[in-house]
């Protein structure tokens, strides 16, 4: 039952091969703070989000991680904000990521998602979800994936130049 809380203001800066590890029944609230680099691990289980923002940024090189058979919900008007090359959000077999009303993901500057036979639903089935805005070049890969009760499923833009990037 133990409890990561960042509060305002706060920075948390990890060397690329740090973990933060969530077990089953833990909890990580986000009152401002920011991750930069390192790994976000969510073990098996479930792991609650709580937050006096609306906005959550991990960035430059930041992994999260949600492992097999993790349920992982967001809250309401919550917006996970992933930013830079290295940034990643992974989504292993099994994973179940819920999120509130009005809450949704926004990958830029290259962040990208990884996604294979996982969940990305509502906490609440009669209520909708933002959905998942990949903007940016980046090679972002999903696969066999249930995208359900959202406003849009996946949203791409890119700023893609010809001559700038030879190859869409």
């Amino acid at each position: 039952p133990n409890q990561l809380k960042l509060e305002e203001g706060s920075t948390v800066t990890m060397a690329k091969t740090s973990v933060i590890l969530f077990r089953n029944g833990s909890t990580f609230c986000n009152e401002g703070g920011r991750i930069f680099g390192g790994n976000i691990v969510f073990e098996k289980g479930n792991v609650a989000v709580c937050a006096t923002v609306n906005d959550f940024v991990a960035s430059d090189s930041c992994s999260i991680i949600l492992q097999d058979s993790i349920t992982l919900s967001l809250p309401d008007d919550y917006t996970l904000h992933l930013k830079g090359n290295e940034t990643a959000l992974i989504l292993n077999p099994g994973s179940k990521l819920l999120f509130g009303e009005n809450s949704g993901i926004v990958c830029d500057s290259g962040a990208r998602i990884i996604a294979n036979d996982a969940t990305f639903a509502s906490v609440d089935s009669t209520k909708k979800w933002n959905g998942i805005s990949l903007n940016d070049l980046a090679s972002d890969t999903i696969k066999n994936c249930i995208i359900k009760n959202a406003m849009y499923g996946i949203m791409i833009s890119d700023r893609y130049d010809s001559e700038e990037s030879p190859e869409p």
